[in-house]
């Protein structure tokens, strides 16, 4: 067996190709210091030190272009855009402060595909807008993937529409006037957190995902119309509404989530909706209902209301309830008339008789 390993390795040994000496391998180009305000970017640049501007553009970074701020910031005067990307681009590692947007769609050339933008670890603080995503009525629509990023007082962290779409993970918005807002668009976000805001999320005609996140403290949480959203094992706390749905006939699924401390944790204005498994604890009121159009409907199955002003109360949409548990509320336990009893609903110990009303306990 040693023969003929030796042997093996003497005949591959005779198909080596030694390369002659002082050849080297093309290195990759180094990345280059921004020169300065207006500066175009090609490949890899960084920031070597905070740098503000005057200009109406800040940077401009062309298809493929990453800019690694390197803990700096990029500070503007109020109006402009700190940075406008023309393709592909990617944005990392510090600060974007005081202009109208901080990142920006700029004039693309026909690339003939959605734009990838990458945001990671990067501040959006007291910006107009904090990130645009590129709009497919315009051109070339982007994805925007959004990573470990904050967003603190600006008017919207988030704005996107026609085609656009974000994928927001393990970020923080912090008192913006309404930290995302998409139309005719699309969003995803998770593992993120929501504090403080006027609204957290407005989702117009778009397909709008919330998952293991928490909304603390917004006046109103998360906003749908049309196409309606879906919420999944979210915890939502304080503010005036959690979640409102309005003329949102495409329905909304809420799975899953805690509804704490809300004045009205979630209201349908005819809108179609089906909540499953859902906790609500220590709300105003923990769902409510109007509207008379047959076409809205509502679904409530195996949701618990507990030590709520009014658990289930004011149903005005056609409603199923299933196994739904509504204890120790102050007021209504279940106040659904018009509802179908699908059974196994159960109310106690609440400080409004009858315990059910439009079911049976």
């Amino acid at each position: 067996m040693r023969a003929r390993s030796v042997l093996l390795c003497a005949v591959v040994g005779a198909f080596t190709v030694v390369a002659p000496v002082g050849a080297a391998t093309a290195a990759a180009p180094a990345a280059q210091a921004v020169a300065g305000c207006g500066d175009v970017v090609d490949g890899e640049a960084y920031l070597a030190a905070d740098l503000t501007c005057e200009a109406d553009v800040g940077l401009t970074l062309r298809d493929g272009a990453d800019l690694d701020l390197r803990g700096h910031a990029l500070v503007g005067r109020g109006s402009g855009d700190a940075v406008r990307y023309q393709g592909d681009a990617t944005v990392r590692n510090g600060t974007v402060t005081g202009w109208g947007t901080g990142l920006a769609p700029g004039v693309v050339d026909e690339l003939e595909r959605p734009l990838t933008v990458q945001v990671r670890s990067v501040r959006f603080v007291e910006n107009g807008t904090g990130v645009v995503a590129a709009s497919g009525f315009f051109g070339q629509p982007a994805q925007v993937d959004v990573v470990a990023s904050r967003f603190e007082r600006n008017r919207t962290g988030l704005s996107g529409n026609f085609g656009s779409g974000f994928d927001v993970r393990g970020s923080r918005f912090v008192e913006n006037g309404e930290a995302a807002s998409v139309i005719t668009a699309g969003i995803t976000v998770t593992g993120s957190q929501f504090d403080g805001n006027g609204l957290a999320l407005s989702c117009d005609e778009s397909g709008c995902l919330l998952e293991g996140n928490v909304l603390r403290d917004n006046a109103l949480g998360v906003r749908a119309w049309v196409f309606g959203a879906d919420l999944t094992r979210n915890v939502v706390t304080g503010g005036d509404v959690g979640f409102e749905a309005v003329g949102a006939w495409g329905g909304s699924t809420l799975r899953g989530n805690v509804f704490r401390d809300v004045g009205t944790a979630v209201r349908l204005s005819s809108a179609t909706a089906t909540l499953v498994d859902n906790v609500f604890t220590g709300n105003g009121v923990g769902f409510t209902a109007e509207g008379d159009d047959p076409f809205f409907t509502a679904a409530l199955e195996g949701n618990r209301f507990v030590r709520n002003g009014d658990g289930i109360v004011g149903v005005g949409v056609p409603t199923t309830l299933q196994g739904n548990v509504a204890v120790a509320n102050r007021g209504w336990g279940i106040h659904a008339p018009g509802a179908t009893d699908l059974g196994g609903n159960v109310a106690r110990a609440n400080g409004t008789d009858p315990q059910c009303v439009g079911v049976a306990c």
